[in-house]
């Protein structure tokens, strides 16, 4: 996915474009709170007004927002209407057709990171637009933090300074919002979604209509914190009472597709509180307008923010309050770094060993905690050890075999504040499974549940159907069959053909319920034959009854 520069204008643009790279974003990815940015795939938070994938509650993968990006517009003397889509591609929300950058410019630079740490990123960077129908140079600083009240969203102020030798006048800028709110799962989920704006606190933002029966609850939106007064120019100071001036939402049969659209629409007046009737959204809410002069420079803070219902105006009021603090978070609320953690297998216990000399260099340290979960590496959690200072720093865990266990550990002081349970540091992403030890007796194999009915307990997603044999020998080779004594499957266990061989060895062996041919195994009497290396072998059966789970 290559992201690039849009520029639209009333004169002829050249015929050829030298094709951007993926932007200049060194250390894209932003995982220390429960708001992330970035995946694998896309790590992308860049220095020219695009903001990617945002995960909430990180790790979840449930990314309401593909990206926000900016739209820029305004006059030179010379040119009318321009138009700049910072994020121009068909799921920023403009559809317009993409053109790129003339050159790439040596100031678009990785970024620069400033008293940055496990509990708060500060992050810096600079681009250029030279060349274009305007000269701007874009200063964008972007803070967010892992602290429990502050890590549900991010702050991004983006300051633009006019380097040409003509004023730019009715400067408008817009925030590109593209939703889909609704969990992954849902199908469908972007159906039903809401566009509302709040006018007291000046939060432009999108939720699902019903929640999708509680796995949909969280709102996303921005928020303009900081801004000269509309209609002011780039000698005028910043205020935090200057909200959005505009708002335009629109369908997908409704694409503002074309440079005179997106001017247009950018600019729509925002008069009061805003809220539609469910369907298919997205948005885009604006301010303007301003006057650049010639070397002179504005700026604008964006609060990009999310939230479990109406938590999400709490969440904004704390953004504010950091604001207004200079975004210094007070000392008295700051947790011990949290710790690195590791674990290994021995049959069916999991010990759990962390580290973390930088807590414990705090003059107020008091232990840390370890939290389980049965279910995904964003929880629920639940304690399942105190180690108050000094610490032992391990845990043996007896688990169920079948199950995968999902670790986290925390640092906690005397104050009572805690690192974060959503932070990439300090817990397991993979699933940990307890294993039994093999047997050297065939006689001993077990399959469960047996029989299957609909589904298993340990099965986490609808996808995941699985059985277990179980108390095998160290290697062998299980056949099964249908009752008619039709081949269904083979597997290898810890024998080549093995897609999942054991570090260490185990007695447990899953089968996803596919036959050789990849078709979902139906309801009946199966028979499974057990072989050693050696040609021993064990014969027995189960029964799966398949239906709701």
């Amino acid at each position: 996915m290559a992201i690039c520069l849009l520029i639209l204008a009333t004169s002829n643009l050249p015929a050829q474009f030298d094709r951007l790279d993926s932007p200049a974003a060194d250390n894209g990815k932003i995982q220390i709170g429960k708001l992330w940015s970035g995946t694998d795939e896309f790590p992308y938070s860049t220095n020219y007004g695009f903001i990617g994938y945002m995960d909430y509650p990180g790790g979840s993968e449930d990314y309401y927002v593909n990206l926000f990006s900016l739209i820029l517009s305004g006059n030179t003397p010379t040119q009318n209407e321009i138009v700049l889509d910072l994020g121009a591609n068909t799921t920023s929300g403009s559809g317009v057709p993409t053109f790129y950058l003339w050159n790439r410019d040596p100031l678009q630079e990785n970024w620069n990171t400033h008293d940055s740490d496990e509990n708060a990123v500060f992050w810096e960077a600079n681009a250029s637009f030279g060349g274009n129908p305007w000269t701007l140079h874009l200063n964008t600083q972007l803070r967010c933090w892992s602290l429990s009240d502050y890590d549900d969203f991010v702050i991004v102020q983006y300051t633009f300074t006019n380097t040409g030798a003509a004023d730019i006048s009715d400067f408008w800028m817009a925030s590109s919002m593209p939703a889909e709110c609704g969990e992954k799962t849902v199908e469908n989920r972007n159906l039903d979604d809401i566009v509302a704006y709040d006018s007291p606190s000046g939060l432009a933002y999108m939720r699902d209509d019903d929640g999708d029966g509680g796995l949909s609850p969280y709102w996303v939106g921005q928020a303009l914190m900081k801004a000269p007064p509309a209609g002011g120019s780039s000698d005028d100071p910043e205020t935090t009472a200057q909200f959005w001036t505009s708002l335009h939402y629109f369908a997908w049969d409704n694409i503002p597709n074309s440079r005179q659209a997106l001017y247009t629409r950018i600019r729509e007046p925002l008069v009061g509180d805003v809220q539609t009737t469910p369907g298919v959204y997205d948005l885009f809410s604006g301010v303007g307008p301003f006057t650049i002069k010639a070397g002179g420079n504005i700026s604008f803070t964006i609060c990009y923010v999310y939230g479990a219902g109406e938590e999400i105006f709490q969440n904004l009021g704390r953004a504010k309050s950091l604001l207004d603090n200079d975004f210094q978070v007070p000392p008295e609320l700051l947790p011990p770094p949290p710790p690195s953690l590791e674990t290994s297998v021995e049959g069916v216990e999991i010990t759990v060993t962390w580290s973390g000399e930088k807590a414990e260099l705090e003059a107020d340290f008091a232990g840390y905690r370890l939290y389980k979960s049965d279910l995904s590496p964003i929880g629920p959690w639940r304690l399942i050890f105190e180690d108050p200072a000094p610490p032992l720093r391990q845990y043996v865990d007896r688990a169920q075999v079948g199950y995968q266990n999902f670790y986290a550990v925390t640092a906690y002081d005397n104050l009572g504040n805690e690192s974060s349970l959503w932070s990439v540091y300090g817990k397991t992403f993979r699933g940990i499974e307890a294993a039994n030890l093999p047997e050297s007796s065939l006689d001993k194999i077990l399959v469960v549940p047996n029989p299957y009915i609909g589904n298993a307990t340990w099965e986490l997603n609808d996808y995941e159907n699985k059985i277990l044999f179980t108390r095998l020998p160290e290697k062998c080779t299980i056949y099964i069959y249908s009752l008619s004594g039709d081949l269904v499957d083979i597997l290898y266990h810890n024998l080549d053909g093995d897609p999942t061989p054991d570090s260490n060895p185990t007695g447990d062996e899953s089968w996803n319920l596919m036959t050789l041919n990849d078709q979902a195994a139906v309801s009946g009497l199966y028979i499974y034959r057990a072989v050693t290396p050696a040609g021993e072998q064990r014969v027995g059966r189960f029964a799966i009854i398949k239906g709701e789970k």
